[in-house]
């Protein structure tokens, strides 16, 4: 699950903890950069509080839908079985992943952000090219 900060839809940015960063109407490393200090300023907050029942809902969804989608193909349902006996779960859990998600609560959920997420561990990692201000050079 991701940070859900009300300012990602706002500003035009989707922005998810370990994806890619994509701009819309703002391709700029130093605009995605401040966007991204907000978001880091946010996760301590969004840690304590945890996800709502819609940002649950959606993840849902998204994830239940995606995986079904996956079957559909070849390849897609090869991966599963694969995926399935690699973790040395029965071949069942393939028809049953769909419905073990969706049984997935928002307690359930903030009870393991706050297990496995430290915020004070948080490490952000870089790439490019900054002057000694930490703005992209041109």
């Amino acid at each position: 699950f991701r940070c859900s900060c009300s300012h990602h839809r706002v500003e035009g940015v989707l922005r998810m903890l370990g994806e890619t960063a994509l701009a819309s109407a703002h391709d700029d490393a130093w605009y995605l950069r401040n966007q991204l200090l907000e978001e880091i300023a946010d996760f301590p907050d969004w840690v304590a509080r945890g996800i709502t029942e819609r940002e649950l809902r959606i993840r849902k969804e998204s994830l239940a839908g995606s995986y079904e989608v996956g079957l559909s193909t070849t390849s897609g349902f090869a991966g599963a079985i694969l995926s399935t006996l690699e973790q040395e779960y029965p071949l069942s859990r393939i028809d049953e992943f769909p419905e073990m998600v969706k049984k997935i609560t928002r307690t359930e959920v903030n009870k393991a952000i706050k297990k496995y997420i430290d915020p004070k561990k948080l490490l952000l990692v870089t790439a490019g090219s900054i002057d000694a201000m930490g703005k992209p050079l041109s």
